[in-house]
């Protein structure tokens, strides 16, 4: 039985792939834009979402609501800046690669892996 959940995300997927062909010209496959690049269109999108959350959090809300979305702002801002400090790594390693550092090298200077925020809420925990 399919579920009308994936079934109505499909179909938004394939409008906005539709609007996104007629507007550019193009689709997701293209090649000429780097990760870089990539990676920046991603941290902008994240960017919108989160004045788009704070927009909705000016409206009259329940109780409890304003605050859950609050902290689901917070946390996409340190996401957005999360990804954009893994860019800014990947494009740092495909400099040293092209300068002839070793993987190893490379793996010997990186810092430890940074783990989620421990104070961010889980999603069960955000408000009704």
């Amino acid at each position: 039985m399919p579920d009308p959940i994936v079934e109505a995300v499909r179909s938004d997927l394939d409008a906005r792939s539709a609007r996104g062909v007629s507007k550019y010209g193009t689709t997701l496959a293209r090649t000429d834009l780097s990760l870089r690049d990539w990676l920046q269109h991603a941290y902008e999108e994240a960017l919108d979402l989160a004045l788009y959350l704070r927009r909705a959090m000016d409206e009259p809300q329940p109780d409890g609501f304003a605050a859950g979305v609050e902290a689901m702002r917070r946390e996409l801002l340190f996401r957005a800046a999360e990804n954009r400090r893994l860019a800014e790594s990947a494009v740092g390693y495909g400099y040293a690669m092209s300068k002839g550092v070793s993987e190893q090298e490379i793996r010997d200077a990186r810092p430890a892996k940074t783990r989620a925020r421990p104070d961010a809420p889980k999603p069960w925990e955000i408000g009704p």
